[in-house]
């Protein structure tokens, strides 16, 4: 998927920014910008799988009122 490409290649960004950086408080910055991307892809694939839920479920149902009219 490409949103996990880019997730992985801005988390390798801010690694090799970080193993260049000195100064603790510019080092906390970086993590907590990794910190934020973590939560952004995961509340991203999160909301997917959630939606691709309700289209399995909306796609049953139809199945369902299309078998139950030939009968």
């Amino acid at each position: 998927m490409m949103l996990r490409k880019e997730y992985e290649r801005i988390l390798e960004c801010l690694d090799n920014v970080l193993d260049k950086v000195e100064g603790e408080e510019l080092k906390e910055i970086i993590n907590d910008i990794a910190n934020a991307f973590d939560n952004l892809y995961f509340d991203m694939e999160y909301e997917v799988e959630k939606r691709q839920d309700e289209i399995e479920s909306l796609h049953d149902y139809i199945e369902e009122m299309r078998y139950s009219r030939r009968f």
